[in-house]
């Protein structure tokens, strides 16, 4: 049921329903908020043009407008509507990587935050103040299809008793329970002890990132090629120049003294004699001999 005010959605299996899903939504409008629906816009679809459905409309007075075949913009608002409400949805299903048969519940929830945001036919007033009288809040609301830990009491005192699931929405007939999806199974059941996952920033490198239950693994990026380094500017050469001539000499070795030279001189020429030690010859004397004496 879309329009200017608060709106709602029900799914149906086939078209036939649509009589008693649209008598509960008139008699819940009537009974919990005092409103009488006096007018009722919609296409030539066959599922609302049936006998029933139009005799039911003339008991209650109601006036029934019907628009042109494929004209929608005769009915621009419900139509701009669905189609802002489907795009959402693809969106939340493409984010989350959950299964296309949750688009209902992703639904539910785009129209829950839709009624609880200001609009522009509104001004600064939500739709669902206007309704109620009370000032919605949305600190806390999570992301759709985010990931939780649901407690069960089942186990035993030594087995895990928190299992991993994804949240998919509010319950609307409560106010601490939650549509839980499991993947394991394929089912939606209603919890209330939960608690969601941290948020946490994930940084990639060259690993390709996990894809959540049901999303396929997203390819690798190719690596960008190597770059070569820059050549040097005429400035940054002349810099270098100019540091190369700062450099300081090489200094010369220190000085010794002419005593401490000939004293290394002396232990070269000793460390250098090899062999026999050659006695001395004199002038007019040979060396005297054993045994014998002068004259």
């Amino acid at each position: 049921m879309a329009g200017q005010g608060e709106q709602v959605i029900s799914r149906l299996v086939t078209k036939d329903e649509m009589l008693e899903v649209y008598k509960a939504y008139a008699v819940w409008m009537y009974m919990q908020h005092g409103v009488r629906i006096k007018q009722l816009w919609s296409d030539c679809g066959g599922k609302d043009t049936g006998n029933k459905f139009s005799k039911f409309l003339v008991e209650q007075g109601m006036e029934w407008r019907l628009t042109t075949h494929d004209m929608p913009q005769h009915n621009g608002v419900a139509e701009s509507l669905n189609h802002r409400i489907m795009e959402c949805v693809h969106a939340c299903l493409i984010q989350s990587g959950l299964p296309k048969s949750l688009w209902v519940e992703a639904a539910n929830f785009i129209i829950w935050v839709k009624n609880h945001t200001i609009t522009k036919v509104l001004g600064d007033v939500t739709l669902h103040k206007k309704l109620t009288g009370q000032k919605p809040s949305l600190a806390g609301v999570p992301e759709w299809g985010q990931r939780v830990w649901v407690h069960s009491r089942d186990g035993l005192k030594l087995e895990a008793c928190t299992w991993p699931a994804c949240w998919v929405r509010f319950d609307a007939r409560s106010t601490h329970a939650h549509h839980i999806y499991w993947p394991s199974i394929c089912s939606i059941t209603m919890e209330r002890d939960i608690r969601f996952t941290i948020d946490f920033t994930t940084v990639y490198t060259s690993a390709p990132p996990l894809g959540r239950v049901g999303q396929a693994l997203a390819p690798a990026a190719p690596s960008a090629p190597t770059q070569a380094p820059p050549a040097p500017t005429p400035i940054a050469l002349a810099v270098a120049q100019q540091l190369a001539l700062q450099k300081p000499a090489a200094l010369p070795p220190p000085a010794t003294s002419s005593s401490e030279e000939e004293v290394k001189v002396e232990d070269k020429l000793d460390d250098e004699v090899v062999g026999p030690v050659t006695p001395k010859r004199h002038k007019g004397k040979g060396p005297a001999r054993p045994g014998v004496q002068a004259a």
